[in-house]
C-alpha cells in the first residue's frame, strides 16, 4: 500500500498497458530467436540493430532545423565565401578544379594522398580480393568444417576446440571452425606470400624492422603466454617501440651500410624504400601485435565466455556466430603460430588504415569465411564509398578555401583582409569536423568493403555521423568504432571493467593519446577527454538514481529535445 511505501500507487489500467507492452516485447524477442522462426521459409528476416529504429525525417523540429540550415548556408554564407574565389592567390594549397569555373581546396594532405591513389587502390584491392575469394574457395570448398560439443569447460577435440558457454545463455556450444585436411599450409601460405611482398612494396627495405618487431613479439608471446608476466610484458615493449619507430628516423639501408658499407646488395637495398613510411602505419600493426599476444595468452589460460543470444542478422558465418563469438573463441595452440601471426599483422586490405580485426576473429575466417553479405552487396559499398568520395569533391569546390583557412590558421587577427567574422570562424570549425568524419568514413569504409570481398568481416569505423552524439560515451563508441573495440577487449576489461571505470578512463585515454603522437598536445587531449568522461559518468549515475527524471525517457519529444542539446553541446 502507498501509505507504507511512500510510492504512490499506479491504477489497474496502467499496469494492465505495461504489461501488454511487456509481452509484446517478449514476443517479438522470441521471435528473433527462435531456432524455429530461423527455419520457417516464409519467416521474415529480422532487421538488424541498427535499422529497428523508424525515421523520422519529417518530424516538425527536424524539418524546422533543415530550414534554419538551408537559410545559414544559401542566403548568408554562400556570398561570404564566395569572396574567397577573389583571394584564392593569397590562400596556400588551392588548386585548379575539374569542375568547370571552380577551383578546388587541396590543403588536406591525407586525402589528397588517398584521393590521388584511389583509383588504383579501387582496382587494385578489387582484383586481389576476387581473386583470393576464388584461390580460398578452391581449397576450402564452400564451408570448412566443425566439430560440435556439449556445454561446459574449454576440451580440445582435434584440431578445433569447443568453449563451454552457460546453459541459461544458449544452448549449444561455440564450436570453432578447423582447417580442412590439408588446407591449412595451403592458405596461409598463399596470404603469407601476399602479406610479405605488399609489406615490402610498401616500405622497401625499412620493412624488415617491422618484420623484426613483429619477431620480437613473437617470442615474448611463446614464452609468457599463460603466465602472469604476458600482459605486462607485451605492453612495456610495444609502447616503447611504438616510440623508437615513429619518432627515430632510422632507415634499415642505414644499419646494413654502417655493417658493409662496400656491398653491391646494400647499395640495391639503399635505392629503394618503399611508397609509404612504416613509421606512420606501424601503429595500427603494434595493436595487431598486441592482440596476438593476449589472445595467444587467453587461449593458453582457457577463459571462460558466455555466449549471449543475438540476433539472427548479426551472424556473419554460416554457423551463426557473431563477431564477438569469433573473436572471444580460443584456436588450438598450434594455430597461434609465427606464419598466422604475420598473416594477420600484415593482411593486406586492412594493413594500410585499418579497421582493426582481432587475432581469433581473423583466424576464425580464414578457416570459414563470412557469409554475412554476399558479393553483390560488398560491392554496393565500394559503389556507396565511390559515392561519398563525389560528395567530398563537390564539398572542396564548392566550399572554397574554408579547410585551407582552418588549416593554416588564416582567421587569426591580421592574417586576412577584410578578417573574418567570428560566427564564420565557428561555422568554418563545423564544416572541417564534418569534413574530416567523411575523409575517415570513406577511407576506412574502403578497406573494410575490400575485406568483405575477402571473406573477413570486421567492425566498421564510422557507425554514425558525428553530429549526431549527445555524450562522450556514444561519440566514442561510434568514432573508429574499431579500436574501441579493441581498447575495452585489451586495456578496459583487463584493468577491471566496468567496476573501475572512473579511475581506467584515465590511463585509457593516455594511452589513447599516446598511440596518437608522443607530444604533450595529444597527452593534454586525453586527459581533457578523460576528465569529460568521468564527468559524464559521474552525472550518469546520479540521474540514474533519481526515478523522476529516468521516467522522463518515456516522454519521447521532451527527450528528444533534451538529447538534442546535449548534442549541441558535445558537437561545440
Amino acid at each position: 500500500p502507498a501509505s507504507l511505501t511512500g510510492r504512490p500507487t499506479r491504477s489497474v489500467a496502467s499496469r494492465r498497458g505495461t504489461q501488454r507492452s511487456n509481452d509484446k516485447r517478449r514476443k517479438r524477442a522470441h521471435a528473433m530467436t527462435s531456432p524455429s522462426a530461423a527455419k520457417s521459409p516464409h519467416a521474415k528476416a529480422p532487421l538488424p540493430s541498427w535499422a529497428r529504429t523508424p525515421a523520422r525525417l519529417l518530424a516538425p523540429d527536424v524539418l524546422f532545423s533543415l530550414a534554419v540550415i538551408l537559410h545559414l548556408v544559401y542566403v548568408q554564407l554562400l556570398p561570404e565565401w564566395e569572396r574567397t574565389l577573389q583571394l584564392y592567390s593569397r590562400v596556400p594549397r588551392i588548386k585548379s578544379g575539374w569542375i568547370p569555373g571552380r577551383m578546388r581546396d587541396a590543403s588536406d594532405l591525407q586525402w589528397e594522398s588517398f584521393r590521388n591513389s584511389f583509383p588504383m587502390l579501387l582496382v587494385g584491392l578489387s582484383l586481389w580480393a576476387l581473386l583470393s575469394r576464388f584461390v580460398k574457395n578452391t581449397l576450402l570448398g564452400s564451408t570448412a568444417t566443425s566439430t560440435s560439443g556439449t556445454s561446459g569447460d574449454s576440451i580440445s577435440t582435434g584440431s578445433a576446440v569447443v568453449i563451454g558457454v552457460d546453459s541459461a545463455s544458449s544452448t549449444s556450444a561455440l564450436a570453432l571452425p578447423q582447417w580442412k585436411e590439408g588446407t591449412s599450409t595451403s592458405v596461409l601460405g598463399y596470404y603469407l606470400v601476399w602479406a610479405l611482398v605488399f609489406v615490402f612494396l610498401l616500405h622497401g627495405s625499412d620493412a624488415i624492422f617491422v618484420i623484426m618487431a613483429v619477431t620480437l613479439n613473437y617470442l615474448i608471446a611463446k614464452a609468457t603466454a599463460g603466465t602472469r608476466l604476458c600482459a605486462p610484458l607485451t605492453f612495456l615493449f610495444n609502447l616503447p617501440l611504438l616510440f623508437v619507430m615513429s619518432e627515430i628516423k632510422l632507415q634499415w639501408s642505414q644499419v646494413l651500410f654502417f655493417l658493409s658499407p662496400t656491398s653491391s646488395i646494400i647499395r640495391l637495398l639503399s635505392s629503394y624504400h618503399g611508397f609509404l613510411s612504416y613509421r606512420v602505419y606501424f601503429k595500427l600493426t603494434t595493436l595487431r601485435l598486441i592482440s596476438f599476444n593476449m589472445d595467444y595468452h587467453w587461449a593458453k589460460q582457457r577463459r571462460r565466455y558466455q555466449r549471449r543470444v543475438v540476433n539472427q542478422a548479426d551472424a556473419i558465418d554460416s554457423c551463426g556466430h557473431s563477431l564477438r563469438d569469433i573473436t572471444e573463441m580460443h584456436h588450438p595452440d598450434n594455430d597461434y603460430n609465427y606464419t598466422t601471426m604475420l598473416t594477420h599483422a600484415f593482411y593486406v586490405p586492412l594493413f594500410i588504415a585499418g579497421p582493426i580485426v582481432p587475432f581469433n576473429a581473423f583466424l576464425a575466417q580464414l578457416k570459414r569465411p563470412q557469409v554475412a553479405l554476399g558479393l553483390k552487396s560488398c560491392f554496393l559499398h565500394l559503389l556507396r564509398v565511390c559515392f561519398y568520395a563525389l560528395m567530398v569533391e563537390f564539398f572542396q569546390h564548392m566550399f572554397l578555401g574554408l579547410h585551407s583557412i582552418s588549416e593554416y590558421r588564416l582567421f587569426a587577427p591580421g592574417r586576412m583582409d577584410p578578417e573574418l567574422p567570428a560566427w564564420e570562424v565557428v561555422v568554418m570549425g563545423l564544416y572541417v569536423l564534418f569534413f574530416m568524419w567523411m575523409k575517415f568514413l570513406i577511407i576506412w569504409d574502403f578497406f573494410w568493403a575490400v575485406a568483405l570481398i575477402d571473406g573477413v568481416f570486421t567492425q566498421r569505423n564510422m557507425l554514425r555521423c558525428v553530429f549526431n552524439n549527445s555524450s562522450f560515451q556514444q561519440f566514442w563508441k561510434t568514432w573508429h568504432a574499431s579500436f574501441n573495440r579493441w581498447t575495452v577487449r585489451y586495456v578496459y576489461i583487463p584493468l577491471g571493467g566496468n567496476a573501475s571505470v572512473l579511475w581506467s578512463v584515465w590511463p585509457i585515454f593516455t594511452l589513447i593519446g599516446l598511440w596518437h603522437d608522443i607530444k604533450w598536445s595529444w597527452v593534454a587531449w586525453a586527459l581533457l577527454n578523460a576528465l569529460g568522461m568521468a564527468i559524464e559518468i559521474v552525472v550518469f549515475l546520479g540521474v540514474a538514481k533519481v526515478k523522476t527524471i529516468d521516467r522522463l525517457r518515456d516522454v519521447v519529444p521532451l527527450w528528444r529535445w533534451w538529447a538534442s542539446m546535449a548534442l549541441v553541446i558535445m558537437v561545440f
